[in-house]
């Protein structure tokens, strides 16, 4: 009886320690892909790195590619900080640089997966195109 008692705390010790090491990811962190129209050149491609910090925030990558802009290709990076929030009205959103008022912006979670952009308003952004970002199969 005393070795079944060993066998078991030991299991259980074990799989207590393996599932600390196991960090939640939560939905949306992961990389999102997609494109918008661009006034001075013909497209912008876009990929959003969510990197998980804790449940409701993390830090974010930010890169587009300005295709064809003054006869070339131009790459951007913007890096900070992102936060969960949910909103009565819209929903589950993805705020970017949350506490920089003239660099925040808002993404709608959508059912899907997606991130749709929306405005300072937390309306949806009107274009010829699509510019939700898909997220990217790992």
């Amino acid at each position: 009886m005393r070795k079944l008692f060993v066998l078991l705390a030991c299991h259980f010790i074990s799989f207590a320690a393996n599932a600390q090491d196991a960090t939640p990811q939560p939905l949306f962190s992961g990389t999102y892909v997609g494109k918008a129209p661009c006034a001075d050149c013909k497209l912008i491609e876009t990929e959003l790195e969510l990197i998980y910090g804790t449940d409701t925030s993390g830090e974010y990558a930010l890169r587009d590619k300005y295709i064809g802009r003054q006869g070339m290709d131009m790459k951007s990076l913007v890096k900070g900080e992102w936060v969960r929030m949910y909103d009565a009205k819209v929903g589950m959103l993805i705020v970017l640089d949350a506490d920089v008022a003239d660099k925040t912006s808002y993404f709608l979670y959508r059912k899907d997966g997606s991130l749709a952009p929306l405005d300072k308003d937390l309306h949806k952004i009107e274009a010829p195109i699509d510019c939700s970002l898909t997220k990217k199969e790992s």
